[in-house]
This record gives structure tokens, sequence and C-alpha cells, in this order.
């Protein structure tokens, strides 16, 4: 489905949706879920309510807004990626490294960051929190995992070599990947 969006393979919104719903249709299936009216669903997401004080409730309305039905053609291309997106996360539940991977190059689904970052400086680093208004929510998260001490103790000309020139001097937890950078 997102390829065809995309416009990496042939096809049109029609086709987009075709595949779209036969992900959907064959994850449920593959987990034995009935899937019964699911792909024509038009009801929009809750506003989560953390249960801890000082949680990640907000007061708006929900983060994300958007439905799993395909329906509205209208829609905008960043809103069917979003769709595609969330239903290929929910999908890949199992497989988080995947679903991360989407979720830094899409930055769909919209989820919410860990409220307090308990990383060490010395660690991954401080990553970037979220910044939520009422109109926006936008979380970095991890965007890599740094080197091990034991590439650094076997292979440290390389491993320096890379930070340097991939990562502009930082081996931290919020620092975009060479291929993530924008151009």
């Amino acid at each position: 489905a997102e390829a065809t969006l995309q416009g990496w393979i042939p096809g049109d919104d029609a086709g987009a949706q075709g595949f779209y719903e036969e992900g959907i249709l064959t994850s449920m299936e593959q987990h034995s879920v009935a899937a019964g009216t699911y792909t024509t669903g038009t009801t929009s997401p809750q506003r989560y309510t953390d249960p801890f004080p000082g949680g990640n409730s907000n007061t708006g309305t929900s983060i994300s807004t958007v439905n799993v039905s395909w329906s509205n053609s209208n829609a905008s291309a960043n809103t069917k990626l979003a769709k595609i997106i969330t239903q290929k996360w929910i999908a890949n539940y199992p497989l988080g490294f995947e679903a991360w991977c989407d979720f830094r190059r899409t930055g769909f689904p919209q989820i919410y960051s860990a409220q307090n970052d308990l990383s060490s400086e010395s660690s991954i680093g401080i990553i970037e929190n979220s910044l939520f208004s009422a109109t926006t929510y936008r979380s970095r998260l991890v965007r890599r995992l740094p080197y091990p001490i034991s590439e650094y103790n076997g292979n440290r000309a390389n491993v320096e070599a890379a930070v340097a020139n991939m990562l502009g001097g930082l081996d931290k937890g919020n620092v975009d990947l060479w291929w993530a950078k924008k151009q």
C-alpha cells in the first residue's frame, strides 16, 4: 500500500486501498482474529488518559485522528500514509525493531514519548522529549543505538571514524543515522 501511495510501484488510489485492506485482513487472519467490519471503521481514536499522576494524559483531542477506513479518497497522501503505517504498527506489534524503523522513517503512528527520559547522558544521551500543543504532537524517541563498549574496545579506529564522518561526532541515541538525515 505504501509503495503504491508513494509511487514506488505502479498503481492508483484504489490499488493502494486494496493493498491496505488486504494487509489488515491478512494480519488478522494470521492471528485468528475475526475482521468483521474493521476495515470500514470510521471511529476516531479516543483520547488517552494515563492512570498515573503526571503521566501522558492530555486534555485536548487524541494525538491521532486517523481512523481505519480508506473511504475518503480526498484525504491527503500524508493522512493515507498515517493510516497505512498505523495499521502496519499494529500488525508488527511483536516485531519491535521493524515498527521502530517505520516510526523513525515516517513519524507514524503518532505516539506518546516516555514521560521521563531516564537515560543518562553517559548512556545513550538525553533524548528530546515531546512537543505537545492543542494542534501538534511530535516525539523523536530514540533515533539509534550507540556503539557498544565492546566495539570501541575491539574496533576503536573504525568506530571513531564512523562517529566522526557519519554521525557528526556524537555517538548518542538522539542522533539521526547517516541515511535518515534530511538533505
